[in-house]
């Protein structure tokens, strides 16, 4: 029920499928979640004397006027009007363009082509883009607006989802019910911008729980479609029927850019590997590429193994491209970094201590930042040290200076670094490979014989990291997928590429 102060937001979790022919349906029941938001002009008051304290003021102790709403959305001897309504629907625009995880990060302001790049001096436009999310959304925390819905969305997805992969989140803003709320109140546009912080952080709250769930396969970057791209949805759905329609029969090659007597000699020997993997797979069977980039990107393609008709060399194996996803990995280095100091902080409540004689606790933020700097530094000079012989894993290697306020270092080994540090991180890799094959938002109902797995990242492990580092990360990547494939029971074959090479 919406009133003249105050609005709804429904939370509708649903399933959805893209079939090829069909359109997209929902598979498990929606949900709806109703929480009452009445707009508190105290939240707004806030959030305009914080713009006004970090980008006008000469000190944290001024003020306009009586302190008042109305007396930072007004005219002042610091700006006019008209350019504060600019500047707080610039922010606001500038919050709601991307969902991030940390909100310690700076808001990305594109000021250089907006109306704001000439009314505020230089001094005023630095200030204006270091404003960081938390800054934004701190002023709201103390409303009583702030209702979680972790709980219910958490149920929902234990009751409804286990091997699924959520990708994106679908933010529909209902503008027009939401003008009839305001009435014709003078300030209306101060009301219109409250709202859409509002919605700003319900989504940042949404969006963040469900990348915090445990046991749900959350993408770490999941994106937010408006609702206006549906209609971009369409037009490609219309596309994709066409080009299915065409690969009902057998494909007529017009013409061969591949000779194997004029070709070279790299891209003849490319070819090679390349025909006998496809030649393992049956014709007309799918099969999913997983292309593991060194930007931690893994790129997964649906393809079809067809046959065509050539006079000259008979029938041949070729491939067509079906759909294609993208799901984006934690950085190597800062999840190795999280997970060894997350094992620090278990083995100091246990009353062991990482570090010998430090007066610091894991609970420090600027200690937590050293220690990542550091250790960051420590395991990337192992592991591009190709030439250097590790005999014993459990060798000692010190880190961290004096700086800490340790009389002496912290010791880790090579085995630490392995099986706390990197293995988590080889087993999400391995856990986003096989949920791919399961999820039906993803590939559908197409039954995979085949998963290859090749890309950079796993090729720079074997040519340019450490050998003991290099082989380790290759044989346990291929361990942990073949335990994830027995538990999900998926019966595609596994095919490790490790040349570098697209099919």
């Amino acid at each position: 029920m919406t009133t003249r102060n105050e609005i709804t937001i429904e939370l509708g979790a649903a399933q959805m499928v893209w079939q090829s022919l069909l359109e997209p349906k929902a598979l498990r029941p929606t949900v709806i979640h109703k929480v009452t938001v009445a707009p508190s002009w105290e939240d707004m008051r806030r959030l305009a004397k914080f713009i006004f304290l970090r980008i006008f003021a000469g000190s944290s102790d001024d003020i306009i006027g009586d302190d008042n709403l109305s007396d930072y959305c007004s005219d002042n001897v610091h700006y006019n009007k008209k350019l504060f309504q600019n500047l707080l629907r610039f922010v606001l625009m500038s919050v709601s363009r991307k969902v991030v995880f940390d909100w310690s990060r700076r808001i990305n302001m594109n000021l250089k082509y907006s109306m704001l790049h000439g009314e505020l001096n230089k001094e005023q436009q630095e200030k204006l883009s270091s404003i960081t999310y938390e800054e934004i959304f701190k002023n709201l925390d103390n409303s009583p607006n702030c209702i979680p819905t972790t709980n219910v969305v958490k149920e929902y997805l234990d009751s409804n989802f286990t091997d699924e992969i959520i990708n994106c989140a679908l933010v529909n803003i209902d503008y027009e019910r939401i003008a009839n709320v305001g009435g014709k109140q003078a300030e209306y546009w101060i009301y219109e911008s409250l709202l859409g912080f509002y919605f700003s952080k319900a989504t940042f709250d949404l969006i963040r729980q469900l990348h915090n769930l445990k046991g749900n396969r959350i993408n770490h970057s999941p994106t937010i479609i408006a609702d206006y791209s549906l209609k971009d949805g369409c037009i490609y759905k219309m596309f994709k029927m066409f080009e299915i329609s065409s690969k009902l029969q057998q494909p007529i090659i017009k013409h061969h850019s591949k000779s194997a007597s004029s070709g070279s000699t790299s891209s003849l020997r490319k070819n090679q590997v390349k025909d006998a993997l496809i030649d393992e797979i049956k014709a007309y069977g799918f099969y999913v590429e997983a292309n593991i980039t060194t930007e931690q990107v893994i790129k997964l393609s649906l393809n079809q193994v067809v046959e065509t008709d050539e006079t000259k060399c008979g029938v041949e194996k070729s491939t067509l491209p079906v759909c294609s996803l993208i799901y984006q990995l934690d950085d190597m280095y800062e999840a190795i970094c999280v997970n060894m100091w997350n094992w620090a902080e278990l083995i100091k409540e246990e009353g062991y201590s990482l570090v010998s004689n430090c007066n610091w606790n894991t609970k420090q933020l600027d200690r937590y930042t050293k220690f990542k700097d550091q250790l960051k530094v420590l395991i990337n000079d192992m592991l591009m040290d190709s030439q250097r012989k590790i005999v014993d894993l459990d060798e000692k290697i010190h880190f961290l200076g004096e700086n800490l306020d340790c009389k002496q270092g912290a010791t880790i080994t090579h085995r630490n670094v392995m099986e706390i540090g990197m293995l988590p991180y080889l087993k999400e890799i391995a856990t986003a490979l096989a949920s791919s094959l399961k999820s039906t938002s993803m590939f559908v109902n197409y039954k995979v014989s085949s998963m290859v797995i090749t890309g950079e990242l796993l090729h720079s492990w074997l040519t340019r990291f450490n050998t003991v580092y290099g082989e380790y990360m290759w044989t346990q990547l291929q361990a942990e997928l073949s335990i994830q494939f027995h538990v999900r029971q998926i019966r595609a074959k596994l095919i490790f590429a490790k040349k570098k090479y697209h099919l």
